[in-house]
């Protein structure tokens, strides 16, 4: 998502991933990638039950989410939506980017 950082700016669109992750974790995540977009922690898994996205099982994960992407528009609707049906089943940065410019 970094790399397409830029291109959602252009959209004014607000990137922020939430991680089912300490913040310990996230901050050694961020400094090692270069993440310059707000990645938040679910500690809880409060925010990635409600979309639906929690994994509490899995061959690749444990009480993890399942790798999504929604785009939620200024009124809160949500217009776009990916969920991954593995842990390395990521949404298509060009397709979220055209969805974007297709928003009011």
């Amino acid at each position: 998502m970094q790399e397409f950082f830029p291109a959602y700016n252009e959209c004014d669109a607000t990137l922020l991933a939430i991680a089912a992750q300490r913040p310990r974790a996230l901050i050694k995540y961020v400094e090692r990638k270069g993440i310059t977009y707000p990645l938040l922690a679910d500690i809880d898994r409060h925010t990635i039950k409600s979309y639906g996205v929690y994994h509490g099982l899995g061959l690749t994960s444990y009480k993890l989410a399942r790798p999504a992407t929604f785009i939620v528009d200024k009124l809160g609707v949500i217009r776009y939506m990916y969920i991954g049906s593995t842990q390395y089943d990521f949404a298509e940065q060009e397709e979220i980017i055209e969805h974007l410019k297709l928003l009011p």
